[in-house]
């Protein structure tokens, strides 16, 4: 089960305080609307839901591909500044208010490690799209070294601050299963670990000092073989 009282406080505060919350460089969000592009052959006009979408960082970024675009997010104080570019509504994405067959794409930005179990949220996902639909994701990857370092529960330095309890991190394995008891069929599920999403803020004085240090190897990751296995994120594709 989700804390979903402490997911909605954590960003409705961070709101507050920070006015946005927006953790990727210009890099970083180069190379996620890439793929974003490469895997969903976005057409002008369709229907997307950015799902756990937050202050619209990277829905506003899909603004170039003439989308109508709707960000979804639990946190008010969010939404709120999300309606400024786009469409928001604030809705617990494990019960969406939309109908059956009724959007052309979902995208997750970054929302599936806030869940212990996020098969619902992948299944309301599905429900909603229409046929030939598709969903993007992506995910931090537990098998990064940094970001298991500083991010798995169970890493001598891992840190709370700037995220919250419920967060994780995710395999291929666990992101195929649940896809797959979603509905979605093997043979349209795409999974592969990327680098190069660079970061511009983290919310730690410490970490923060060393975020030239994980840029720098999110490039050098980029261009070696090692991106295929050990990339931080893990981004998702897959067709209903």
């Amino acid at each position: 089960m989700q804390n979903k009282k402490a997911e909605k406080q954590f960003f409705d505060e961070f709101v507050i305080n920070n006015t946005n919350y927006d953790v990727f460089d210009k890099n970083g969000y180069k190379v996620l609307t890439n793929k974003f592009k490469e895997l969903i052959a976005p057409k002008k006009g369709q229907i997307l839901l950015d799902l756990g979408g937050g202050t619209g960082a990277f829905g506003n970024k899909l603004n170039q591909f003439d989308l109508n675009i709707n960000i979804v997010d639990i946190s008010f104080n969010s939404v709120k500044i999300a309606n400024k570019l786009n469409n928001s509504i604030q809705a617990d994405i494990e019960q969406l208010p939309f109908k059956e067959n009724s959007v052309d794409i979902v995208c997750y930005s970054g929302v599936l490690h806030h869940f212990e179990n996020f098969r619902k949220v992948l299944q309301e996902g599905y429900r909603v799209l229409k046929s030939g639909g598709k969903i993007f994701a992506y995910e931090p990857h537990y098998y990064n070294p940094f970001m298991w370092l500083y991010r798995a529960k169970n890493s001598p330095f891992s840190s709370i601050k700037g995220r919250t309890n419920n967060e994780r991190l995710l395999t291929e394995l666990e992101l195929f299963f649940e896809l797959f008891n979603a509905g979605f069929l093997n043979k349209n599920i795409y999974i592969n670990p990327v680098s190069g999403i660079t970061y511009k803020y983290i919310d730690s004085k410490v970490i923060s000092k060393l975020l030239f240090l994980y840029n720098f190897q999110e490039r050098l990751f980029k261009y070696t073989g090692l991106e295929n296995e050990l990339g931080s994120f893990l981004i998702v594709c897959a067709e209903k």
